[in-house]
């Protein structure tokens, strides 16, 4: 892995515009990659939990929900992390608050990673 390539989450609440920055920032780079969660998320077809479910953030989802948006973050740092090691700086864009800050921190162990909220 070039010591260069790095990962860069952009955070924000829903609407901030992290899916628009995040191309623009990781086209900034020689070779980079942009995953966004939205899209790994609809990689579930079928049984998409937060697909039927209102609420908000964290806590007031149904544990389902929960599950599922913790596999989301959890794939999207497993990319993150493969585009990495190939020597791609990675932007991943998610919603990250309250355990998920945790999760993130978890799933990066060990990998250097800059956080930007919109």
């Amino acid at each position: 892995m070039p010591d260069d390539a790095k990962i860069i989450v952009v955070s924000g609440i829903q609407g901030a515009g992290k899916s628009t920055t995040g191309p623009l920032l990781a086209a900034r780079f020689e070779k980079s990659a942009f995953i966004d969660a939205d899209d790994v998320a609809s990689m579930i077809v079928s049984g998409q939990a937060w697909a039927t479910e209102t609420g908000g953030p964290g806590d007031a989802f149904a544990p389902e929900t929960q599950r599922q948006l913790r596999l989301r973050l959890h794939n999207s740092c497993l990319l993150a992390r493969s585009y990495r090691d190939a020597g791609f700086t990675t932007v991943v864009a998610d919603i990250i608050l309250s355990d998920r800050w945790d999760h993130l921190r978890e799933d990066l162990r060990g990998v250097a990673f800059h956080l930007v909220v919109l």
